[in-house]
């Protein structure tokens, strides 16, 4: 089950009012920035993106669906108590991704994802759960598996 139950999505920009944070936790899993499936940052060093928790939850699997023509570089999931989601403990790092599954071992009310060059945070739907997966680390490139998997 899905730890997005009455959270709230924030950015520290928008690249287009078309795309508003909560396109990250609406359940749209259409992957395309043109039909507005997604949510998008400006280009730029300190961008983030910011779920606040009904509650402080324990976060141990991220579900992270991307458009596959903006992949992230350099990026962080974050958990913490911490509104400032930087400065909340690092649940992953991640080099490029064009969406995958995560294991984290973390707490909070807040999940962030924040940036460590100057690039964009995307994300096209995102699922946070209190659970491990049975397979980390998949990278999902389509959305019929990615459905499969948070139908489960």
């Amino acid at each position: 089950m899905s730890l997005l139950g009455g959270a709230t999505a924030t950015t520290s920009s928008l690249e287009n009012t078309a795309w508003p944070p909560s396109k990250a936790i609406d359940g749209d899993f259409a992957g395309q920035k043109s039909k507005s499936s997604c949510t998008s940052t400006l280009i730029s060093a300190a961008e983030w993106l910011r779920i606040e928790l009904a509650a402080s939850l324990p976060i141990r699997t991220v579900v992270h669906f991307n458009n596959e023509e903006d992949l992230m570089i350099s990026f962080f999931y974050h958990v913490g108590d911490d509104p400032d989601v930087s400065v909340n403990p690092k649940c992953q790092a991640g080099a490029y991704s064009d969406g995958g599954i995560y294991e984290c071992a973390l707490t909070g009310k807040y999940f962030g994802i924040t940036t460590a060059t100057s690039q964009r945070v995307q994300v096209c739907e995102l699922r946070l759960f209190s659970r491990k997966t049975a397979f980390p680390y998949a990278v999902v490139t389509g959305a019929p598996a990615f459905s499969a998997f948070v139908s489960a």
